[in-house]
């Protein structure tokens, strides 16, 4: 995801106009499925929507890592 996508992303969810507290609860970040990343663990779900399909079959057991093997969340959906 470019930086420019997050910025439309955050205009889109409207972050600015958010109370503290929601808006504290959302946050939108840069980075790669097939690297672990230490930002990512801790969370009780992630969603892959629309991933799978774009990544090369050679990445494919570096993506299951990062999520199942690194990050670890208790509910994983992909679409």
């Amino acid at each position: 995801v470019s930086m420019r996508a997050l910025t439309i992303a955050s205009r889109r969810l409207k972050l600015d106009r958010m109370g503290e507290r929601q808006a504290g609860r959302v946050t939108l970040q840069q980075g790669s499925l097939t690297y672990t990343d230490k930002r990512l663990k801790g969370y009780d779900a992630a969603v892959l929507s629309e991933v799978v399909e774009h990544l090369d079959l050679d990445r494919l057991p570096a993506l299951e890592y990062a999520v199942f093997g690194s990050a670890r969340p208790r509910t994983v959906l992909v679409t």
